[in-house]
This record gives C-alpha cells, sequence and structure tokens, in this order.
C-alpha cells in the first residue's frame, strides 16, 4: 500500500510540475528493485505519467536484479542501475 500511495504522488507531483515531458525518480538503497517494480506496475495505471517516469536506482550493496524487468501483463521495462553515490 506504501509504495501505491508514492506512486499516486509522483502522478499528482509530475500533474502540479505542469506534466513535463521526463521526470526523474531516484530511489536510494533499492535492494532487489521490488519497490521501484512495484511503484511502476501502479503508475501503469497512469499512462501519460508513466511514460513520463525515468527511474534511476542506487545500490551499495549489490544486489542489483538484471537491467530490466517485466512487469505483470505488461512490457520489459528498463532500470537504470548507478554507481553508488559515496563509497
Amino acid at each position: 500500500v506504501f509504495c501505491e500511495m508514492i506512486a499516486i504522488w509522483l502522478v499528482s507531483f509530475w500533474e502540479s510540475l505542469k506534466k513535463p515531458k521526463k521526470i526523474n525518480f531516484v530511489e536510494l538503497g533499492p535492494g532487489n528493485g521490488d519497490f521501484c517494480i512495484s511503484l511502476l506496475e501502479t503508475l501503469r495505471r497512469f499512462p501519460k505519467t508513466y511514460d513520463a517516469v525515468n527511474v534511476s536506482l542506487y545500490e551499495k550493496h549489490g544486489f542489483k536484479v538484471t537491467g530490466e524487468v517485466t512487469l505483470k501483463n505488461g512490457p520489459i521495462v528498463p532500470l537504470m542501475w548507478r554507481d553508488p553515490l559515496f563509497e
């Protein structure tokens, strides 16, 4: 439920910015990416916001999943894994 609330907030925030073509969502310490996957599955219900979101994940401990995930009944989504911000 928490992830769905964040997704709805992201839609509202994106709309308050006058719907820019692209917006970055950055997750620090995503572990295996479950939160991000759930967020993207919720955002799919809002296609314009979904298309505008770029996802970047920063993980220090090397739990990275593959560079892309397949959402339930949906497309393959690229996840941008980045090097740690601080070492």
